[in-house]
């Protein structure tokens, strides 16, 4: 789950999607992990990798610090978040709490940070003055979104759900998302940064 300058920059109803984005996919991960049978450290672990790996990848790839190492508060909401929902999740589960409660979040995590990924990458380019093709900005949407999950599913020793027969609109929104924003942003530049700040400030 950085604007343009950084996380430091940015309005602080961004830095709260992107809080509430954290805490939608640690809770998704932490069932995922809760059902692979991983303990709370695994649960943990897997979380991590799951909601936060995506996005150090990218600003590896960038040339950035990593967004969590300069702000250390994400850690806090993905820590406090899976450790809820490996505690809560049985309960959950025994009075019946329909699967779409379950899939909605990491849905709402993997359209935020399609966007975010793209809007980031292109953004922190323009201000450093490098010239950034827009199929990178796609590609760092998409790395932001799907790359987590694949290295948690890793972690739960589960089958890579993105890459299974049936799954493919796992990543196919995910490349809508980002190749949409970063066309607009070609198309129309002056607006794209609000453009990009309403959706994943929903």
């Amino acid at each position: 789950r950085g604007g343009a300058g950084g996380l430091g920059e940015w309005p602080e109803s961004m830095k709260r999607a992107h809080h509430a984005a954290v805490g939608l996919w640690a809770f998704s991960s932490t069932i995922s992990a809760g059902r692979a049978n991983l303990d709370m450290v695994g649960c943990l672990i897997a979380a991590f990798f799951a909601t936060l790996g995506g996005s150090t990848i990218r600003d590896l790839v960038l040339g950035r610090r990593v967004f969590w190492v300069r702000d250390g508060s994400y850690l806090a909401t993905l820590g406090a978040v899976s450790v809820a929902t490996f505690l809560v999740w049985p309960v959950l589960e025994e009075i019946g709490v329909k699967q779409i409660w379950f899939e909605l979040p990491d849905a709402i995590g993997l359209a935020f940070y399609s966007v975010y990924g793209s809007q980031l990458a292109l953004s922190d380019a323009v201000e450093r003055e490098l010239h950034l093709s827009p199929l990178v900005g796609v590609l760092m949407g998409l790395v932001t979104s799907c790359f987590g999950s694949i290295m948690g599913d890793l972690v739960c020793g589960i089958p890579v759900r993105m890459l299974k027969e049936g799954h493919t609109l796992y990543a196919v929104p995910a490349l809508l998302a980002s190749a949409g924003y970063t066309g607009w942003r070609v198309l129309a530049p002056d607006s794209a940064d609000d453009i990009g700040a309403g959706l994943v400030a929903r």
